[in-house]
C-alpha cells in the first residue's frame, strides 16, 4: 500500500512516464489494446538472447568477409611484384 493515498501500487501509483503513457493509449486506442501494450513495456530474456544471436551472428559474417577480402588483397600484391 501507498501511506499517503491509501491505495495500492497498482491503483493509479505509478509514475509520471507511466500515467502520461497510459493516458495516451487510452485516447487513441481499445481497452484491450491498452491492457496488451501496457503489459509489455519490457523485454523478455529470450527476445535479448536472440538479439545477441543475430549480432553475433552478422558480425561473424562481416569479419570472414573482411578477413577475405584482406587475403585477397594480400595476394593480388604479391603477384604484382
Amino acid at each position: 500500500m501507498n501511506g499517503k493515498s491509501g491505495k495500492w501500487k497498482g491503483e493509479g501509483g505509478g509514475s509520471r512516464e507511466t500515467t502520461s503513457r497510459t493516458a495516451l493509449l487510452v485516447s487513441c486506442c481499445s481497452p484491450r489494446a491498452v491492457r496488451h501494450v501496457v503489459s509489455r513495456l519490457g523485454v523478455t530474456l529470450i527476445e535479448l538472447l536472440i538479439a545477441i544471436a543475430i549480432m553475433a551472428t552478422l558480425s561473424v559474417m562481416f569479419l570472414g568477409a573482411s578477413r577475405a577480402a584482406m587475403e585477397h588483397s594480400r595476394a593480388s600484391r604479391t603477384k604484382m611484384t
